[in-house]
């Protein structure tokens, strides 16, 4: 009788911290996450993910104290998004989960200061291409600088605010990043591990896929 009652009480215990864990890691209801970001669903599971960037954190000021960075709920819902708990405080740019591959690939931008014309110092933004398979660890998957002209740089590029992953038409489970504005492309994936890439002008797109204009608008539901 005594084990009997050292076992019930024992499930009791962790049960409750179980509960109070839960309870505070998605600590964050909707209306307390951080002004600026976006919501996407993941095309699998259905649950709820927002970003935020940290340029997006310093646009509001009732921001002040909060994170940029990844957040996920407890909800699969498509009308309640349930609570939120922090993910990865990277700051990110975009977020896009592939439709079919239910990958997760990112923007993740940088900011410095450099030395300019007349060794005059100037900020400098640009941002990486990244992957990762659950939203906590990132892999970086930026293309060289080889495929653009001599001087430009890719983590240039994709600091553009008209810059944006979507799912190329012609091979679903790859990506194109589309660079729109003065000397903008589309970067392209040439294979399925995402591990060789090819540029295309935007005249050069627009010809061969009149019906899909490179668009910066995220194609997640």
């Amino acid at each position: 009788m005594r084990y009997w009652l050292i076992a019930i009480i024992a499930v009791f215990v962790f049960s409750s911290v179980g509960r109070s864990t839960s309870q505070t890691y998605f600590r964050f209801e909707e209306s307390e996450l951080p002004i600026g970001g976006a919501f996407i669903q993941h095309p699998k599971t259905g649950t709820w993910y927002y970003f935020v960037s940290a340029h997006a954190i310093g646009q509001n000021r009732e921001n002040f104290g909060k994170r940029c960075g990844l957040y996920f709920s407890n909800s699969t819902d498509p009308k309640a998004k349930g609570r939120f708990a922090l993910l990865q405080a990277f700051d990110f740019k975009q977020i896009f989960i592939h439709p079919t591959t239910h990958r997760f690939y990112a923007l993740m931008p940088w900011n410095l200061v450099a030395p300019g014309d007349h060794r005059k110092f100037q900020p400098r933004a640009g941002a990486y291409l990244a992957w990762s398979r659950d939203g906590v660890e990132w892999y970086d998957m930026t293309p060289p600088d080889t495929l653009l002209q001599p001087g430009a740089h890719m983590t240039n590029a994709f600091g553009r605010e008209e810059s944006m992953i979507v799912v190329d038409p012609d091979n679903p489970n790859r990506i194109c990043v589309t660079i729109l504005g003065t000397g903008g492309f589309i970067l392209r994936a040439v294979d399925d591990e995402l591990s060789n890439w090819e540029t295309i002008s935007l005249r050069d797109w627009q010809r061969q896929h009149p019906a899909s204009p490179p668009s910066t608008q995220p194609t997640n539901p």
